[in-house]
């Protein structure tokens, strides 16, 4: 039998305490890593609202850390629209909100709290300011952030954030019906655009898209009203693009759309007034009247629908613009309308633009109106 030495038996199967206390750091340096950066609860909360800032029901909240690329939280609203999230983690986070029948919204935040940022390499450095002894704490977040982690500045003070919570107001997904609209109107199918787009505009009477959808809704109508087989019908027709074309230039001021729907509101004005519906003309002189120099189409739009009711007002007017007007341009579509109206005044009015207009264009405009209306009285018997 073999004798072993107590004492050598021992170092031999034991490990030495310098390997113990390395093994020690080592393992505590590995925990102290694992855990998180605060011992706290961090808490974010926002509101959900739709384009009404009326609160979104069940909208899904998640928030993904663009710094550590598993970590993520989801949530979604209560019937106040309100959300909140717990997380341990300060840094980087991108926001989304979704709800059915609502597009989608982003945003890139930073969270942190009572602490300064700075920029370090890729990933980001936090120095504590003043400590916490809660448990719970909320967050204070910095939202200027527009493209992610390239357009964060190298260093953000506490003053450029913002207190929590996050706000976000969601778009109806209103897309779907326009593009139906939309082929409808290129397959002059004037009743079922009509019918698509006065169905958007009662479900959103706020939304982005609507002026633009009123606009179509009048086209549409003033189209369908071509093809009525009474007089009445098309009247009836126009009368409704109207009404709608004000409710754009009223309600959508800042609008667009808002000078094409007056400019074409005045078209359809002079058919209605043609129709022996007098009261339409306001809309004519409203047109003539305005002086702004950005409302110079509406002026010659309205000019070109006077000339056929009062000849005498709206030669004088063009004579004005076509002497005056700074523009080149405004000055050959001027000489376009009244070349429309032949007579003694119009002719003597184009002669004398076509000797002394300072552009070459206009006085060959010019001169090109003059022989057509010279031909034309020619032919006369």
């Amino acid at each position: 039998m073999i004798l072993h030495d107590p004492e050598t038996t021992f170092a031999r199967n034991s490990v030495s305490p310098l390997v113990i206390f390395i093994l020690g750091i080592l393992i505590t340096t590995f925990c102290l890593e694992a855990l998180p950066p605060t011992q706290d609860t961090i808490r974010l909360t926002g509101t959900v609202l739709n384009f009404k800032k009326e609160p979104v029901k069940n909208a899904a909240v998640t928030a993904e850390s663009l710094e550590h690329l598993d970590y993520k939280r989801e949530t979604t609203t209560n019937s106040s629209g309100q959300w909140a999230l717990a997380f341990h983690e300060l840094g980087i986070w991108r926001i989304t909100v979704s709800a059915e029948g609502y597009l989608p919204l982003q945003q890139t935040i930073v969270t942190a709290r009572n602490v300064q940022v700075v920029k370090k390499s890729a990933r980001f450095r936090w120095t504590q300011e003043i400590g916490h002894s809660k448990r719970t704490s909320y967050a204070i977040v910095y939202t200027k952030i527009e493209k992610g982690l390239k357009n964060l500045p190298e260093k953000i003070s506490l003053s450029e954030f913002q207190d929590a919570p996050l706000q976000f107001v969601l778009k109806k997904e209103d897309s779907l019906k326009l593009k139906q609209a939309k082929k409808a109107i290129y397959g002059k199918d004037w009743d079922e655009a009509i019918q698509l787009l006065d169905s958007f505009r009662q479900e959103f009477p706020d939304g982005d898209e609507t002026p633009g959808a009123i606009y179509w809704l009048s086209y549409c109508l003033n189209k369908k009203s071509r093809e009525q087989e009474t007089q009445d019908s098309a009247v009836d027709n126009l009368q409704t693009a109207i009404k709608h074309l004000d409710n754009l230039v009223d309600h959508f001021p800042k609008s667009e759309w808002v000078d094409d729907a007056k400019t074409f509101r005045v078209d359809i004005a002079q058919k209605l007034f043609a129709s022996g519906l007098d009261s339409y003309k306001k809309y004519i002189l409203e047109g003539v009247n305005a002086k702004n120099e950005e409302d110079i189409e509406l002026r010659l739009a309205a000019l070109d629908a006077l000339i056929t009711i009062d000849m005498k007002k709206a030669s004088g007017i063009l004579e004005d613009i076509i002497a005056n007007h700074k523009d080149p341009m405004v000055r050959r579509q001027a000489l376009m309308i009244i070349g429309r109206s032949p007579g003694k005044r119009a002719e003597k009015i184009i002669e004398h633009a076509s000797t002394s207009d300072p552009d070459q264009t206009v006085r060959s405009e010019a001169a090109f109106l003059l022989k057509q209306l010279k031909e034309s009285e020619s032919k006369q018997p």
